[in-house]
């Protein structure tokens, strides 16, 4: 399946990498992101245990379902999030919005546009070469989080400004 027919099946045209993640940022820097993303990581991180039976309360399906929230969406809506100018991001408590699922959209879609990107087209030899550089991407975003890592020391390890520029940058 080449690049083309994947950005066709069924699916709307991929937006570029700048737009989804400016809009990602937008999001993250709104009014009340704080309180929306610590209600998404409520969500999706808290377990529900049942003290009398002694188990855990939650249908597993939910537990280990791909739609939640992973430490490295978490880790970047975050980063995201600090980097605003305002108060507002901090001091501002939604009690209903789309937040969540706004976040949950805009990161399938990020995710969608770098597995699309790192899709060598194995019919131009000239452009594996390009298109393997863009697989990177996902490289910079699961790195996210590894400077928090208690094993990395400081000499070695990226901040969350350096991992938000690289980002930028590609």
């Amino acid at each position: 399946m080449t690049n083309m027919e994947l950005e066709n099946a069924g699916r709307p045209k991929a937006r570029s990498l700048e737009t989804i993640f400016d809009d990602l940022r937008v999001l993250a820097q709104s009014a009340g992101a704080l309180h929306d993303i610590s209600a998404i990581v409520y969500r999706d991180w808290i377990v529900a245990i049942d003290l009398r039976e002694g188990n855990v309360a939650d249908d597993p399906e939910k537990r280990w379902s791909t739609t939640k929230l992973n430490s490295n969406e978490f880790m970047l809506l975050l980063g995201l999030m600090v980097q605003s100018a305002s108060d507002r991001t901090y001091s501002v408590v939604n009690l209903e919005n789309d937040f969540a699922d706004t976040a949950d959209k805009l990161l399938r879609e990020f995710h969608d546009r770098l597995t699309l990107d790192s899709m060598p087209d194995f019919s131009d030899p000239a452009k594996i070469e390009r298109a393997l550089g863009a697989a990177a991407r996902e490289a910079i975003y699961y790195g996210a989080d590894s400077f928090l890592s208690p094993s990395a020391s400081p000499e070695n390890s990226w901040g969350l400004a350096d991992v938000v520029q690289a980002v930028e940058m590609t």
